[in-house]
């Protein structure tokens, strides 16, 4: 069995998924598979936090926000079984505090370091001229046992769950989009045996 999605697992801890395939997930599960242990530990913390919370109910606005973000991603599974990630933002350069005394440069990139599961996904977003168009430049590291997965990796970006454009990174995992328009755009990055998602990246020139 290929690792379960993140909802596939948020109902077989909340024991309301299908007794079946709750069997097979519970056999999966039970092997040292590091990307459902972390998804498992993240959705038993958002547990937690949800059990504990006592802020009043969220508006009605901010609801149908996250539910649109969740249906911008494809309805149809991913081919072969991929198990799906979403990544999270581990690193911002232009949300770090400026050393005294040192000027701004206008030419440095927007550099950005994601995480999910066992890759590293590191990004630089740059001005290309004409104005209003940006350079994407990134890099799958893989982790551990992801080490040699990253090679060939299908990275597409896409906009309002349409994919606007599709390369493939070299063998060591790095891969570039020239003269993109700015605006919002998911990226997805399918390395071997997952499919990686960096949500509401903001291509803009810094």
């Amino acid at each position: 069995m290929e690792c379960p999605r993140l909802d596939q697992l948020y109902y077989y801890q909340a024991n309301k998924l299908d007794p079946e395939l709750a069997a097979e997930l519970r056999v999966h599960i039970s092997a040292p598979c590091d990307d459902c242990h972390e998804n498992i530990a993240w959705l038993a913390r958002l547990s937690n936090l949800l059990s504990t919370d006592d802020a009043p109910h969220l508006p009605e606005w901010l609801t149908r926000t996250a539910v649109a973000m969740y249906d911008r991603l494809p309805s149809e599974e991913p081919s072969g079984g991929l198990g799906r990630l979403i990544a999270r933002l581990a690193f911002d350069n232009a949300a770090q505090p400026q050393m005294a005394g040192a000027r701004e440069s206008r030419s440095a990139p927007h550099q950005l370091v994601f995480k999910a599961g066992g890759y590293d996904i590191d990004l630089a977003i740059e001005g290309s001229p004409p104005g209003s168009r940006c350079d994407l430049t990134g890099q799958i590291l893989g982790l551990g046992q992801e080490f040699l997965d990253v090679g060939e990796a299908r990275v597409a970006l896409c906009q309002r769950g349409q994919m606007i454009l599709e390369i493939r990174s070299n063998g060591f995992g790095e891969f570039r989009f020239t003269g993109v328009a700015e605006g919002e755009y998911d990226l997805r990055i399918r390395p071997r045996g997952h499919e990686v998602w960096i949500m509401d990246l903001r291509i803009a020139e810094a």
